[in-house]
C-alpha cells in the first residue's frame, strides 16, 4: 500500500474501535459498522494480494533478465560463432545469422532469437560440420520460449498488481463514503458532548486522502515579566525632559 492508502486504512480501523467504545452510539451506526468491518475485510484481502503480486512481478523481473542473458550469451552467440566459421559468405548476407545490437527491446531479443533458429536451420548440416551440436538450434528455441513465459508471467503479475490496486482505492472510496454517512449521526448523537465530539472530529479528519495525521503545537502567549530593579530606566521622552535653562 502506499503510505495515503496505509494511513486511510489505520484510520478506518481506529473508527471502528472508536464508534465500539461508546455504547451510546451502537444502535445508531450498527448497519454503518458493519460495512466499514466489511470494508477492512476486503481492503486486507486486497492489500495481501497487492504485496504478493509485487513480489512476485519482482521475481519474474529477476527472472527473465537472467534468462535473456542465456538466450543471447549461451545460444545465440554460440550459433553466431559457429556460422561465421562455416558460413561465413552467408552470414554477412543474412542479418539473422548475426548477433542483435545491444540494446535491442524485448521483442527484437525474441525475434532475432527466432530467425536466427529459422535461418540456422537451412544450414544446419554445414554447422553440424563445423562442430555445432545438432542439437543447439532446438535449445536456441527452448530457451526463447523459456524467456517468453517468464516475460508473460511478469506482466501478468504487474496486472494482477494493479488489479489489487484499483481494488484498494474503490474500498478506500466506500470507507470515506461509510464515514461521512456516519459523521452526520455521531455529530447529532454528541451534540452535548464536546469532548467526545472533538475525538471524532480528528478520527474523522484523518481518513480524507492525503491527509496526514500531525499533532497540534500549542505555541503559549508571551507576556512582558517584572522590570528588574537592575534594569536601566527608559530613555526619557522628548517631553518628559527637564526644561533647558535660559
Amino acid at each position: 500500500m502506499h503510505w495515503q492508502q496505509k494511513r486511510s486504512f489505520q484510520a478506518f480501523r481506529r473508527v471502528r474501535d472508536w464508534l465500539t467504545e461508546h455504547p451510546i452510539l451502537a444502535a445508531l451506526v450498527a448497519p454503518f459498522r458493519t460495512a466499514l468491518g466489511t470494508v477492512l475485510d476486503s481492503l486486507s484481502e486486497a492489500a495481501v494480494k497487492q504485496d504478493s503480486h509485487f513480489r512476485s512481478a519482482k521475481g519474474a523481473t529477476a527472472e527473465s533478465t537472467r534468462l535473456r542473458r542465456e538466450l543471447v550469451a549461451d545460444h545465440m552467440r554460440l550459433i553466431a560463432r559457429a556460422a561465421r566459421a562455416a558460413i561465413p559468405d552467408v552470414v554477412a548476407a543474412t542479418a539473422a545469422l548475426q548477433m542483435p545490437k545491444k540494446g535491442i527491446d524485448v521483442e527484437g531479443v525474441r525475434n532475432a532469437a527466432d530467425a536466427m533458429a529459422t535461418a540456422s536451420e537451412k544450414h544446419q548440416e554445414a554447422l553440424t560440420k563445423a562442430g555445432l551440436a545438432t542439437d543447439a538450434i532446438a535449445q536456441l528455441r527452448e530457451a526463447s520460449a523459456r524467456y517468453q513465459a517468464a516475460l508473460d508471467a511478469r506482466g501478468q503479475m504487474i496486472a494482477q498488481r494493479r488489479g489489487a490496486t484499483t481494488a484498494i482505492d474503490l474500498q478506500l472510496d466506500r470507507g470515506r463514503r461509510l464515514v461521512d454517512t456516519i459523521s452526520v449521526l455521531v455529530t447529532r448523537a454528541l451534540r452535548s458532548d464536546p469532548p467526545a465530539l472533538a475525538e471524532w472530529e480528528q478520527l474523522k479528519r484523518v481518513t480524507l486522502k492525503g491527509v496526514q495525521e500531525t499533532d497540534e503545537e500549542v505555541v503559549p502567549e508571551t507576556t512582558p515579566g517584572p522590570v528588574s530593579a537592575e534594569s536601566p530606566a527608559p530613555a526619557p521622552q522628548a517631553s518628559d525632559a527637564a526644561p533647558k535653562a535660559a
